[in-house]
């Protein structure tokens, strides 16, 4: 048979670290919208950086050949299909080429 006095402590335990949790969280957050309001009056002495512009890479030219275009990673199986697999896991692209076709 269970002790309801040990019972009864570890359901003081439960509601007193819950507690301290949630005082803590709220604590937290009042803490941090006032320094969203307090910052940036300071901000005068130590500004932040700018951001840096993002530069474009060149792109090739509509008549290049496609040897000089950049191809992504191709994969080859036994029927004939080449798969380029993309940036996102799992997303795969299925075509099927044929001996001298063109290929952008």
């Amino acid at each position: 048979m269970v002790n309801t006095n040990t019972l009864m402590q570890g359901l003081v335990l439960l509601v007193a670290g819950m507690g301290i949790v949630y005082v803590f969280l709220a604590l937290m957050v009042w803490v941090m919208n006032r320094f969203a309001v307090i910052i940036p009056r300071f901000n005068h002495i130590l500004p932040d950086e700018e951001p840096k512009k993002k530069t474009r890479t060149a792109r090739p030219k509509a008549n290049a050949p496609a040897a000089t275009v950049a191809a992504p990673v191709v994969a080859t199986d036994a029927a004939q299909q080449e798969e380029v697999r993309a940036v996102l896991p799992g997303a795969v692209l299925r075509v099927e080429i044929k001996p001298g076709d063109a290929v952008a």
